[in-house]
């Protein structure tokens, strides 16, 4: 009896000592899977922030390059200019590889002779084009010496896949100066320019420039405006906003005027200088 009687008491301990392990197990089995999981969820939150700060679902490809000429200089002056081969295959390359959606070209030295299908791939791209003419570029009566009657040129091509229209802007301007509206397919507008200045140009280029950008800023439905090229003004002080002679001044304070954001803080020449610009407003 007494053996039973202890060994029945053993017994009773053993299976609440069995049930008390299974119960510690559960729980600790039920905790590691809570851990886990919440663990998880950090972690996507960590590698996807656009769950707590969800942008766009999409966006341009946008690409500006100063050419610097898709002329062999040697044709500057020919009417029937033969284009540089080198420089188009590269262009070509990189239309093809990379696939962007809208192409800026500065200081394209192109002719009216020199069609736009032999330059960009017509069939993919809608072009706008501004070739270098005594009306884009009129001598600068204080500096009639420094006219540079060849050269300059700014096109902008925009894939024809895209939901967007796009259209020139036709303002009459005395700067190398293309403005092109881009109505998206919710109806927002917005306005991308590209813009050559020879570096001898004064506040008559300066003048002409403003009061394009007015114009295309004053566009009924537009949203937002962004002008990029070849400014020329490299003795700007990005850092303290300030300019070397009257003419970097005059930009500078247009810049500002106007809410403009100088979005390029690298040297964009071998000189160190930052002669290529992204304004935007």
């Amino acid at each position: 009896m007494y053996f039973r009687s202890l060994g029945s008491k053993k017994h009773n301990i053993s299976e609440s000592y069995l049930s008390f392990c299974i119960h510690k197990v559960k729980t600790v089995i039920t905790g590691c899977l809570l851990w886990v999981l919440t663990l998880n969820s950090v972690l996507v939150v960590l590698v996807n922030p656009s769950l707590l700060n969800p942008g766009p679902t999409s966006y341009l490809k946008v690409v500006s390059f100063n050419t610097h000429g898709l002329l062999p200089i040697s044709q500057l002056d020919n009417n029937n200019p033969t284009l540089d081969t080198t420089k188009l295959y590269e262009l070509h390359y990189y239309l093809s590889d990379q696939k962007p959606d809208i192409l800026i070209l500065n200081e394209t030295w192109l002719k009216k002779s020199v069609s736009d299908s032999e330059i960009i791939p017509v069939e993919d791209y809608k072009v706008f084009r501004l070739d270098r003419s005594p009306k884009t570029h009129p001598p600068d009566p204080s500096n009639p010496s420094k006219f540079r009657r060849f050269g300059g040129g700014v096109l902008i091509a925009v894939r024809r896949d895209l939901d967007i229209v796009s259209t020139k802007l036709e303002f009459t301007c005395a700067a190398e100066i293309i403005g092109i509206t881009l109505k998206f397919g919710d109806g927002r507008k917005i306005i991308l320019c590209s813009f050559y200045r020879v570096g001898t140009l004064g506040t008559r280029n300066h003048a002409e420039f403003l009061s394009f950008v007015h114009k295309a800023r004053n566009r009924r439905g537009v949203s937002g405006i962004v002008i990029t090229g070849d400014f020329n003004i490299p003795n700007i002080d990005w850092d303290s906003y300030s300019g070397n002679d009257n003419v970097d001044q005059l930009f500078l304070d247009s810049f500002s005027n106007l809410g403009f954001e100088q979005l390029i803080t690298s040297p964009t020449h071998i000189k160190g200088n930052i002669l290529d610009l992204v304004l935007t407003d």
